[in-house]
């Protein structure tokens, strides 16, 4: 339990709320599903808590966090694998979608040439759990340079003009590779072993919830009927990007 899950800023994240719902987790459950599992911190929590924890998501990006941080055993970036995401652009012609899309919406052309160099450069990683904490750490990065960390406002760079709004929130004007390299730690120091077959999954819940069996517990947090939080669109550069 002294390890620690990377603070999220993922709207709805339980995270806070870790010690109260630990306290309704009977021990003896062993097999956890969690449905919806969001920016995995529940998921992390049943980990730490040494249960086998199959964690899904509808959206990849989330399931790229359960990959990195909950089925993955002990794969963290090395020197050499930040040496290959930070090379220039291995395709270009492939990978340039950042710069067509989201050039002057949310970030200026060097950060949107940066991010579809990086993007390249993880299809060069060998390891698929290394893949995974690549996309995790640089999604985590975008939603610190962006304000409110979401993506359904079209006035990121607006706000990262604001001297008030700097003072608050000083990644809204450091580079993303800065960002990035500032988090590698902190997430690779997130991966461990619990001894269990953990999995990350991303399927449509209605459709893989009666191919499972032997499910001991299952946590649910869908999202809201009727609420503001629409998560593909909230969170749609992310998936686009993960995609």
């Amino acid at each position: 339990m002294d390890i620690k899950f990377p603070k999220p800023q993922y709207l709805g994240a339980k995270y806070i709320h870790g010690e109260w719902i630990t306290r309704h987790i009977p021990e003896c459950a062993q097999v956890v599903l969690d449905a919806f599992s969001g920016s995995q911190s529940i998921s992390f929590l049943c980990k730490q808590l040494g249960k086998k924890v199959i964690t899904n998501d509808f959206l990849k990006f989330n399931s790229e966090i359960g990959k990195a941080l909950i089925e993955n055993k002990n794969e963290i970036l090395m020197p050499e694998d930040i040496s290959i995401l930070f090379s220039d652009n291995s395709d270009p012609k492939e990978y340039n979608l950042m710069e067509q899309l989201f050039t002057n919406i949310f970030f200026v052309r060097e950060e949107t040439k940066f991010l579809d160099a990086f993007r390249s450069n993880i299809d060069r990683l060998k390891n698929k759990y290394k893949k995974a904490l690549a996309f995790t750490i640089m999604n985590r990065a975008l939603t610190r340079k962006v304000t409110m960390g979401h993506f359904a406002h079209t006035q990121a760079l607006v706000y990262a003009a604001n001297p008030d709004r700097i003072k608050r929130n000083r990644s809204l004007i450091r580079p993303i590779k800065d960002i990035f390299s500032e988090l590698i730690s902190e997430y690779n120091n997130a991966v461990f072993d619990n001894g269990c077959e953990c999995i990350s999954c991303n399927e449509d819940i209605i459709k893989f919830l009666p191919t499972l069996s032997n499910i001991d517990l299952a946590y649910f947090d869908p999202p809201y009927c009727n609420s503001h939080a629409d998560y593909q669109g909230f969170y749609h550069l992310l998936e686009t990007y993960t995609n």
